[in-house]
């Protein structure tokens, strides 16, 4: 979610950003450069998984 979601939706004061206090959902991805990810589709380009705020997956 982008800032500008969460404010439109009434919830910037905890989500849309990555920061200190803020909910996050994140998903790493290990490539060199967005467009690596189009030629790289069913590749395994993830890198990490953080779920609320903690490391749940690790490569």
């Amino acid at each position: 979610m982008t800032v500008n979601a969460a404010h439109v939706l009434g919830r910037s004061d905890r989500k849309g950003r990555v920061a200190p206090g803020y909910d996050a959902d994140l998903t790493l991805l290990e490539a060199p450069d967005w467009r690596h990810l189009a030629y790289h589709v069913g590749g395994e380009v993830v890198s990490a998984v953080v779920r609320s705020g903690r490391l749940e997956s690790r490569r």
